[in-house]
């Protein structure tokens, strides 16, 4: 098996401010992304040509009318070339470390076919949150394991946390 690689996709409508400090936060990540896409949603801010503009040819952006972000992200998984999609919100952020992580866990995890870690987030207030497990689950970190029945009990799973293999 070839070495995994992640691709991230980040779905975005009118959202320019927030998506490229979300960039931002890929791109300080100490293990790099084997590539990042935007999925521009039908913006009307100027999201897309804002994120072509400050990282040029490190994000390819797509243009599209989803109407939602599972549409936009499954867009962005499809036009993806990575054995993993690490899925980012544009108003979401990584701690620097978060793929880094992620991989180191899943070498040993070697027959998993997603994950989901722990996240910062901004709630719609606007107040950033270094941890979503803290505020919603008491999980131990690092996770690892048959998470059904804890996904019966709370749905911890933080949507923009998670990732699935391609291979």
């Amino acid at each position: 098996m070839s070495p995994a690689t992640v691709s991230v996709v980040i779905p975005c409508r009118d959202q320019r401010s927030d998506v490229l400090e979300a960039l931002e936060s890929v791109f300080a990540q100490t293990v790099p992304a084997l590539e990042v896409i935007v999925i521009d949603d039908g913006s009307s801010d100027g999201s897309g040509d804002a994120v072509r503009e400050r990282f040029g040819s490190r994000v390819r952006v797509l243009r599209a009318e989803c109407g939602c972000a599972s549409g936009a992200r499954n867009v962005g998984w499809r036009a993806a070339s990575g054995t993993w999609i690490a899925f980012l919100d544009a108003d979401d952020l990584w701690s620097p470390a978060k793929l880094e992580v992620a991989m180191a866990m899943l070498r040993d995890a070697t027959d998993a076919v997603w994950f989901c870690s722990d996240g910062e987030y901004r709630s719609l207030d606007g107040v950033l949150h270094p941890s979503w497990f803290d505020l919603h689950v008491d999980v131990r970190e690092p996770y690892v394991g048959s998470p059904l029945e804890a996904l019966f009990g709370i749905n911890f799973v933080l949507g923009v946390a998670t990732g699935l293999t391609m291979e």
